[in-house]
């Protein structure tokens, strides 16, 4: 099965009013390229969270692959102003952590998707309450 395939699947099923990563293949195409090219064929893939909903089930799998030391990848949708936002977490094989953001449209018409890689020395931080719910920081102490 490949990572193509399996994103796909798992968007086919994440319906939310409006536009959204999973209603709009052309625009959500790069982000999922991207994450398929950076988390590489043996990555667990985690899902993608639709807009508003909660991710303890992914971010479940996101840990558990994490704390193994497994490649993963744990997407969500994001809400921009006039396009499709997406964050995700990524692990490599190498064992490199990613956030990768992305915006369909910064610049407004459909002009140049951006997608933006960020290396993260810590684990990945899930924040649900933050328009990014992913964030990359040093661990408190004793948290």
């Amino acid at each position: 099965m490949t990572h193509r395939f399996l994103i796909a699947a798992l968007l086919a099923g994440m319906a939310v009013a409006g536009p959204s990563l999973a209603q709009t293949r052309g625009a959500r195409e790069p982000f999922e390229s991207e994450i398929a090219r950076l988390a590489g064929r043996d990555a667990q893939p985690c899902g993608i969270v639709a807009l508003g909903k909660d991710a303890p089930a992914g971010w479940a799998c996101a840990q558990a692959a994490e704390r193994a030391g497994r490649p993963y990848w744990l997407a969500f949708e994001g809400r921009g102003d006039d396009s499709l936002v997406g964050h995700a977490a990524i692990r490599t094989s190498a064992g490199t952590r990613l956030l990768l953001d992305y915006d369909s449209s910064p610049f407004g018409h459909g002009l140049y998707p951006r997608l933006v890689t960020t290396t993260c020395p810590w684990p990945v931080v899930y924040q649900p309450a933050e328009p990014a719910p992913l964030d990359c920081r040093a661990p408190i102490p004793g948290r």
